[in-house]
């Protein structure tokens, strides 16, 4: 034991049966045992010393026969009574016992009597048991002859039981009996392989519903968008991010004068004139860009293209739609042809009244623009009354004449140019805005209006 080759060790036990006179030994201060010359043991005992030869000893070297004596169990008193069955409260089986035994399933106290023959010293065997399927080692029972168990699960198991005598002679072949706990129908393998298939497909027909559900419901929607989108007086085109049509509605079909078939698969760009195509996929590529679904070039005006080749004005906005886990672009598109024709049509109604405010503005200003005419004119008339006169004479003072004949000249250019002014006031056409020097139009003005001021 000390340098452990040994695992256990073993002893003999002495009693009554081997002569002592009692198995109380009286301890104390003194010591109760000593050994002689001899090699005999002594042993001091209440009721006088016992004297042990080690020399004079005979192992018992019989290993004892073990045999199971009986098998019973509780049944499911319970299950039965709700029944109305009279339930016998315990099972007994008597051995020997021949192949394997059945335990009813719900049987909770299950009960195996064993024992083993000695004649030496029956009351000092000892028995270890192990159930296979439960245990996982040998079990010191004792000197017990009969074990336990309870709530054994459904399934097989081994009972083994093996004992040793007074000197510990082991049998180790000992006695085995084998029996089976059945199990409810619940408990059965084919039962757990039924409910787990009838819940596979119960939950694959419910998963099948839900997703069946969640198309027909998509299908609901999708058929509403475009009832919307065919209900809109606007063309309107969804397209991938890369501009490919997929969905068109019957306006664009009036619009444009494509069929449906022509346009869905091929590229938007085809709806705008080659000029507009860059702006075009500018707006495309910024529409996936924006944090949030939304529009993008709100009313952006573009040329559009015809399938008879002409162009026509069109606005355009794109708003950016997630798809489960696609993204596509919604294009409306309107016609603003009619709308431009309006706007021109106001901007001619417009210049007529600038025109019709000019020639009232001009018939105001007549009594200034005819003294305005008159002053330049008059001047010509005197200055050459005079030039006319010097010629008379008979020495000619040229520089005279010759100023006489350039304040001529500038007179007539003020007319000319009063003239000029009237004739542009009167004109008809786009009146468009030019940069003037504020200070020469005030003194114009005051110019044209200072008889009327004096």
């Amino acid at each position: 034991m000390a340098d452990g080759t040994l695992r256990t060790l073993g002893c003999q036990v002495l009693g009554v049966s081997d002569g002592m006179a009692s198995i109380d030994c009286s301890g104390g201060r003194q010591p109760i045992c000593a050994r002689n010359g001899d090699g005999t043991l002594w042993f001091a005992t209440q009721r006088g010393a016992a004297v042990v030869d080690p020399g004079a000893f005979r192992l018992n070297v019989l290993a004892p026969p073990v045999q199971i004596e009986d098998f019973s169990f509780e049944p499911d008193s319970a299950r039965r009574r709700g029944r109305g069955e009279q339930a016998p409260s315990r099972t007994v089986l008597g051995g020997p016992f021949e192949g394997g035994l059945r335990v009813p399933a719900g049987s909770r106290k299950l009960t195996i009597a064993y024992t083993a023959l000695s004649l030496v010293a029956p009351e000092r065997v000892r028995f270890e048991v192990r159930l296979d399927g439960l245990d996982t080692q040998w079990q010191d029972a004792g000197l017990r002859r009969g074990i336990e168990y309870y709530d054994l699960r459904p399934g097989e198991y081994r009972f083994r039981v093996r004992a040793a005598n007074n000197d510990g002679v082991w049998n180790e072949k000992g006695a085995a009996i084998e029996f089976v706990v059945q199990p409810f129908l619940w408990q059965t393998l084919w039962f757990k392989i039924g409910v787990g298939v009838l819940l596979a497909a119960g939950s694959g027909s419910v998963a099948w519903w839900l997703a069946h559900a969640r198309q027909r419901v998509r299908r609901q929607i999708d058929d509403r968008f475009r009832l919307a989108i065919e209900a809109t007086t606007s063309a309107m085109v969804m397209t991938g991010v890369d501009g490919a049509m997929v969905m068109v509605n019957a306006q664009m079909e009036r619009v444009f004068g494509y069929e449906r078939g022509e346009l869905v698969g091929r590229r938007v760009d085809m709806l705008v004139a080659p000029k507009m195509v860059d702006r075009l996929r500018a707006l495309y590529e910024e529409c996936p860009l924006r944090e949030h679904p939304g529009q993008a070039g709100d009313g952006c005006e573009l040329m559009g293209l015809r399938k008879d080749g002409n162009e026509f004005p069109i606005e355009i906005s794109l708003t950016r739609i997630d798809s489960d886990g696609t993204l596509l672009i919604l294009a409306s598109i309107v016609d603003v042809s009619e709308r431009k024709r309006a706007e021109l049509e106001i901007a001619r109604q417009r210049h007529e009244v600038f025109h019709l405010s000019r020639v009232n503005m001009l018939s105001e200003l007549s009594g200034s623009l005819a003294h305005e005419l008159n002053q330049p004119l008059t001047a010509i008339l005197s200055n050459a009354q005079a030039a006319i006169r010097f010629l008379d004479r008979e020495e000619v003072d040229l520089g005279e004449v010759k100023e006489i004949l350039d304040d001529i000249v500038q007179q007539d250019k003020r007319a000319g140019e009063v003239i000029h002014r009237i004739r542009q006031l009167l004109r008809k056409g786009k009146v468009e805005p030019v940069p003037v020097q504020i200070g020469e139009v005030v003194q114009e003005v005051l110019r044209l209006v200072r008889s009327d001021l004096i």
